[in-house]
């Protein structure tokens, strides 16, 4: 017994400083940064604000990745960027969707004829593999952990 609580003891002072016990902050990017500088966020943790074009899943249907693009006016670029859910990755990273009511009314949208714009947080890969230093833009990803601050509109003119 008083092993285990030396351990604790020991574990709660150093955690702090191993990183231990803390979730990696998600940096606030934009899609340009990401698209530009690929290999600076690559395996981080990133907020992203994009529009999605939504109303191509039929009802029930799961979706497991989605294209999200700069947000509707912005003129730094334009550029988009594949989200995928953690379930589409290999291997696992430890994390899910938090499937929370802007989750959900996040999903609800892409089963309707809305654009819906949406702050996505995930892990961010670049794609790049070993050695070669070549990042193709389509495989760029982010793994999806979170949606929030969901804004959906209705898309008359579909």
């Amino acid at each position: 017994m008083t092993r285990v609580i030396i351990v604790s003891l020991i574990l709660a002072l150093f955690a702090p400083w191993c990183g231990l016990g803390q979730e990696q902050a998600a940096e606030m990017v934009d899609i340009c940064d990401l698209v530009q500088r690929p290999q600076e966020y690559n395996g981080k943790m990133v907020r992203v604000r994009g529009d999605v074009s939504s109303g191509w899943a039929r009802q029930g249907q799961l979706i497991t990745e989605f294209w999200i693009a700069q947000p509707f006016g912005s003129t730094r670029c334009i550029a988009h960027l594949k989200v995928v859910l953690p379930v589409r990755v290999k291997p696992k990273l430890g994390f899910e969707v938090r499937q929370d009511e802007s989750f959900r009314k996040f999903d609800e949208a892409l089963h309707t004829a809305m654009v819906t714009a949406a702050t996505f947080q995930g892990r961010f890969e670049s794609g790049a593999k070993k050695g070669s230093g070549k990042i193709r833009p389509s495989a760029m990803k982010l793994v999806l952990e979170q949606v929030s601050d969901v804004e959906a509109h209705w898309a008359p003119n579909r």
